[in-house]
């Protein structure tokens, strides 16, 4: 008698205790998704430009008191995988830090606007990038040799490619983020009428029956990383490096130049 009695209380025990450890896991999860991005993420990460910044946008690394993206064209990709590689609380700590690359309050309230986060909600900073860069660095490569135009531009030393991008989210949305991203591929991005004017609409599809919509206005985007393309002697890109703030250069044996011969549009000339 005693014995069923007790059994309701163990069990009601040992849930508690399993959601207790559950807890703790997830924040000591967090915690390390936390370190990893102001570790490895942050330092290669610019503020500048960030409104030019669509993931797999091409365009040029300009100069100035800083240096930034400015955006030319932002192709259809059909093998650009994208991945959440982290979600993280906008909180006061996160925002410290992001004040350490030029993000600061008024940017911050801003994308939580154009993100449509109303007041005492809670705000996401959801950082998605390109999960092979290969298969990128393959299409990049593809449309360069069927259009001279485009060869053009992704053939100097300063030309970029955007390969992650940090938007600020609500909870809703990074919750569908978290679900629909986990296999999806990049399949379109363009200019919505239904979006805030200036927005960009990203299609996702994950396999046969999973899609996934959503707008990302230029205000929203708070930072993001851009890569150089490393190209080999036979016009072959190998490589998309990340822009790391003063160690970019391509490894030995490769070129951030598109080789070619004199006149050929695929060839420009670093300045």
């Amino acid at each position: 008698m005693q014995s069923s009695r007790r059994r309701p209380r163990l069990v009601a025990a040992a849930l508690l205790a399993a959601l207790l450890v559950a807890a703790f896991s997830y924040s000591a999860w967090k915690s390390r998704e936390m370190e990893r991005f102001l570790a490895e993420y942050l330092p290669s990460s610019r503020a500048a430009g960030a409104g030019d910044a669509v993931l797999g946008a091409v365009g040029v690394k300009r100069y100035g008191e800083s240096t930034w993206f400015e955006r030319a064209h932002a192709p259809r990709w059909s093998a650009a995988g994208v991945h959440e590689a982290a979600v993280l609380s906008l909180d006061n700590k996160l925002s410290a830090k992001l004040s350490e690359i030029g993000v600061g309050a008024q940017a911050l309230g801003h994308a939580r606007v154009s993100a449509g986060i109303d007041a005492g909600e809670e705000a996401k900073l959801a950082l998605l990038q390109v999960t092979d860069p290969g298969a990128l660095a393959r299409e990049i490569q593809a449309l360069a040799s069927a259009e001279p135009a485009f060869a053009s531009l992704v053939a100097g030393r300063d030309s970029r490619v955007i390969t992650a991008v940090g938007v600020v989210v609500s909870q809703k949305a990074a919750q569908t983020l978290s679900l629909d991203l986990s296999a999806a591929t990049l399949t379109s991005r363009s200019a919505s009428a239904a979006s805030a004017p200036g927005a960009t609409a990203a299609s996702m599809q994950a396999g046969a029956l999973l899609s996934s919509s959503f707008a990302v206005s230029p205000g929203s985007v708070l930072l993001y990383r851009m890569s150089r393309l490393c190209w080999d002697q036979s016009q072959v890109l190998v490589l998309l490096r990340v822009d790391a703030k003063g160690a970019d250069d391509c490894p030995a044996g490769l070129s951030a130049v598109r080789p070619g011969k004199p006149g050929d549009p695929g060839t420009q000339l670093s300045r």
